[in-house]
């Protein structure tokens, strides 16, 4: 198993590094506010645009879908999707086990991101399959940014 660390540089801006090399990036549209979710993505040295439509969240590349991850409420799991079909990965939580979770068809974890409740200024990445791309970890910590913010406003808001 792999380990990245992924740090709070502003309001906005969150950067992902493993031993010491930059793996990726987020830029949250609006400072403070990453919740509603959109943003700017780099990794794999390209740019990428995720903009919430719904409970559809659109990866895009130059306007071509790369993927999209549609959220599903009656399990609060995210299914990635490409043409609309499933492609068997999903980006959750799994019951009594900290951290957001990219998992395969076979509810294998692939990325486990986790961060300290209320303390999120750094957080710890864990790849456990080698061969994934920094693209999807990247795509898995914005999700667990964007929940775990989802979940603090529901907590002060009431």
């Amino acid at each position: 198993m792999t380990l990245y660390t992924a740090e709070w540089q502003d309001k906005e801006t969150i950067n992902i590094f493993s031993n010491g090399r930059s793996v990726g990036r987020i830029v949250f549209d609006t400072p403070g506010i990453v919740a509603f979710g959109d943003a700017d993505v780099y990794a794999d040295g390209q740019q990428f645009r995720v903009e919430r439509n719904g409970s559809f969240y659109p990866l895009t590349q130059n306007g071509t879908e790369v993927f999209t991850a549609v959220f599903e409420p009656l399990w609060g799991n995210l299914q990635l999707r490409l043409d609309n079909s499933d492609t068997g990965y999903d980006i959750k939580g799994k019951w009594f086990k900290a951290g957001t979770r990219l998992t395969d068809s076979e509810d294998n974890d692939l990325v486990v991101v986790k961060s300290e409740p209320w303390l999120v200024q750094t957080m710890e990445i864990q790849i456990v399959d080698i061969d994934i791309s920094d693209l999807m970890i990247v795509a898995t910590l914005y999700h667990h940014v964007r929940a775990s913010a989802a979940k603090v406003m529901h907590v002060v808001l009431g």
